[in-house]
């Protein structure tokens, strides 16, 4: 029984400061000073990323990812061979239509890749201390 109180306790804090939890698919939330439980499968979270998409980003914008995030959540998977060798081929469970696919991609292409390998010893020194 003490443990139930401490346990609920930490979660009364955690509602508190965040205003929301999750424990086993379970979803608490305060809206307008009213508490809504509801049980979060697979379908409800997929939405509410999508959702979530929409709403920050919209519709227009977003319409090749969200097609993406739809076959994700389908379990689509896309496979395309590239050029003449059939062993150089793509497949991927999240595919984005329209990038532009390459073996291997040149940092003078990209100028956040440029940056990045100009650093590339600060990002070194970090992974060492690990």
């Amino acid at each position: 029984l003490k443990m139930r109180r401490v346990i609920g306790l930490l979660l009364l804090v955690l509602f508190h400061r965040v205003g929301c939890f999750e424990i086993s698919g379970v979803r608490i939330e305060k809206r307008s000073n009213v508490l809504r439980a509801s049980i979060m499968t697979e379908e409800t979270y997929s939405q509410r990323i999508e959702q979530s998409l929409k709403r920050k980003y919209g519709t227009d914008e977003m319409s090749r990812v969200l097609s993406s995030w739809r076959d994700l959540v389908a379990g689509e998977k896309y496979e395309a061979v590239l050029g003449d060798h059939p062993l150089m081929k793509q497949e991927a469970r999240s595919y984005l239509p329209g990038l532009t696919v390459r073996p291997f991609w040149s940092v003078e292409n990209l100028e956040w890749a440029k940056k990045l390998a100009e650093d590339w010893q600060i990002v070194r020194n970090e992974f060492d201390t690990i």
